[in-house]
């Protein structure tokens, strides 16, 4: 299986409130509420920023570069202690005690496991398998995991093109419109301003100063030449014929 690395379509100020708004912490208070008998475990404080996930100390379990588990040595036994309470002289317990008892902390960590998929949206057809290095060049948000009186558990560490992806799954849907129609069909209802352009003369500044009422200036359009037609102020291919009709003037298309 080839894992590639993707980034965010988030802004990073966007990523960091949506990895705060993730819902983990009510996810894994269920997981407690549900395995532990009288003890509880809770996310602390909010989630951490890295390039890279350091496993150094850590046994890390994960689904691809998307979701990580990562865990301690000391995980299991302290899952067992909260399941079971802690035993009264560890040195007492049979190598078959030990099994039931790591036996029993897998199952209730495979659970969490399963909180942490539905939780970010993730099928849980897909397989949890051993991480030796998540990607180093990808943003990771890590949430740390405490148990009660116990102090850290374990993290949990999210990419962050994981976290945009949930976030975008919690966004509304987005309403359906009716199709646009036609070009075509749009321009034809639009209004459009037709002018026709009748003629020009040339004066001089002075000449145009002492005009006044009834003075006649000449054009340089015959009578009955086509003149020229603009749409919406622009040129346009047609040309027209001007008539008077009554007291308007009549354009002819030509």
């Amino acid at each position: 299986m080839i894992a590639t690395s993707c980034r965010s379509w988030l802004p990073e100020a966007a990523v960091a409130r949506a990895a705060r708004a993730v819902p983990l912490g009510a996810a894994v208070h269920d997981w407690s509420a549900t395995w532990f008998a009288g003890r509880q475990a809770m996310v602390a404080g909010d989630p951490a920023f890295g390039r890279g996930v350091d496993l150094a100390r850590d046994t890390a379990i994960g689904i691809d570069d998307m979701l990580a588990m990562l865990m301690p040595d000391q995980t299991g036994t302290v899952v067992a202690s909260l399941m079971f309470g802690a035993p009264d002289d560890p040195d007492a317990l049979t190598p078959a005690d030990r099994d039931a008892l790591l036996t029993a902390s897998e199952r209730c960590l495979a659970d969490l496991r399963t909180r942490l998929a539905e939780t970010f949206g993730m099928s849980l057809d897909v397989p949890w398998r051993p991480m030796t290095a998540p990607a180093a060049d990808i943003g990771w948000r890590t949430y740390r995991v405490d148990a009660d009186g116990l102090g850290p558990l374990l993290r949990v560490a999210a990419s962050d093109a994981l976290i945009a992806r949930w976030r975008r799954g919690t966004l509304p849907a987005v309403e359906a419109r009716d199709p646009l129609g036609a070009l075509a069909a749009a321009l034809a209802d639009q209004s459009v301003a037709v002018s026709a352009f009748v003629g020009r003369c040339g004066l001089t500044a002075s000449e145009l100063a002492t005009l006044s009422a009834g003075d006649v200036v000449m054009l340089d359009r015959a009578i009955g030449e086509p003149v020229e037609l603009s749409v919406d102020a622009g040129r346009g291919p047609m040309r027209g014929t001007i008539r008077q009709l009554d007291d308007r003037l009549q354009l002819t298309i030509v």
